[in-house]
């Protein structure tokens, strides 16, 4: 008898028949679990998913806070702010100009005046685009958190303009009006005035 005992000890774990029998009825164990064991397991994966999704974001959201609480750049007032944002682009600075913005369209900022100035050499467009709005009116909402500044003009004449987002120039006729706006949100961590695009 020890000869047996000691011989099915050495017969590998997959070739034993009670463990090949137990793996063959496994996939029917669990194709009759399922139904009850499924809708557990998917909220168990949802609950998983939701509590990642929220962590990251508040992850997000306080490295969002972080660069917003380093982020001084720009003053304490809407128009101070463009005026500083004027002088960088006159003095063709990009990197400058752009933190004059939100923290989060800076990047795109940077990346729209770099274009600009590869393109044309330098930012005078821009330039030209902000002194312009300065000469507008500037309102406030009621809780003073977020400011634009309005410039309304009427055509003295009929004039053909390229008009974002068409491919040839529109028609705009003399007594017509045009409104630019600009807008600007205070970073509440540093009481500054930030260009919002």
């Amino acid at each position: 008898m020890e000869t047996s005992n000691s011989s099915a000890s050495h017969i590998p774990l997959l070739r034993r028949p009670q463990v090949r029998i137990a793996l063959a009825l496994l996939p029917v164990a669990i194709l009759i679990a399922w139904p009850s064991v499924a809708p557990t397991f998917q909220r168990f994966m949802m609950e998983y998913r939701d509590a990642r999704v929220e962590e990251r974001i508040k992850d997000e959201y306080a490295l969002l806070r972080e660069m917003e609480r380093n982020d001084h750049a720009g003053s304490t007032t809407p128009v101070g702010t463009l005026n500083l944002l004027i002088e960088a682009l006159a003095q063709n600075d990009p990197k400058t100009a752009s933190t004059y913005f939100e923290v989060l369209e800076q990047e795109n900022a940077y990346d729209r005046l770099i274009g600009q100035k590869n393109s044309m050499g330098d930012l005078s467009r821009a330039h030209d685009f902000y002194t312009y709005m300065r000469d507008g009116s500037i309102k406030c909402d009621s809780s003073e958190v977020t400011c634009h500044i309005e410039r309304t003009d009427v055509r003295t004449q009929d004039e053909y303009v390229q008009l974002a987002g068409t491919t040839s120039p529109v028609l705009l006729p003399k007594g017509s009006q045009s409104r630019s706006y600009l807008k600007f949100k205070l970073n509440s961590s540093t009481l500054i005035w930030k260009i919002s695009d």
